[in-house]
């Protein structure tokens, strides 16, 4: 597996999202699994409990400045979640921080 962006899960193993922008996690037979993604993925960060937030679909506003449309990995399927981020973690709660791209930074 080649990857552009990383992040891993509590238990350890890695979820990737490849230069096309697929999505794909490592499960624990080591088998590559790809998430459906309808969109190129940019960015990925995982919670504790496994919760995975995506950034796809990019927003660009009238100063040129560029944000993602958010989404919450569901039963292998991407559900957009309202609010737009630049660069996303996700806390001890499974809640996601976001950056924005006039570098303000929100709990979501």
């Amino acid at each position: 597996m080649y990857g552009t962006k990383i992040s891993v899960g509590p238990n350890g193993l890695p979820w990737v999202i490849n230069k096309k922008g697929r999505v794909h996690s490592l499960n624990s037979k080591d088998q590559w699994v790809m998430t459906y993604t309808r969109r190129k993925a940019v960015e990925i960060a995982v919670g504790p409990t496994n919760e995975v937030w995506i950034l796809s679909g990019a927003i660009t506003n009238k100063k040129g400045k560029t944000d993602y449309k958010i989404y919450k990995v569901a039963n292998g399927r991407m559900q957009q979640v309202v609010g737009k981020a630049l660069k996303i973690a996700v806390g001890r709660d499974g809640e996601p921080w976001i950056l924005m791209s006039n570098n303000k930074i929100y709990r979501r």
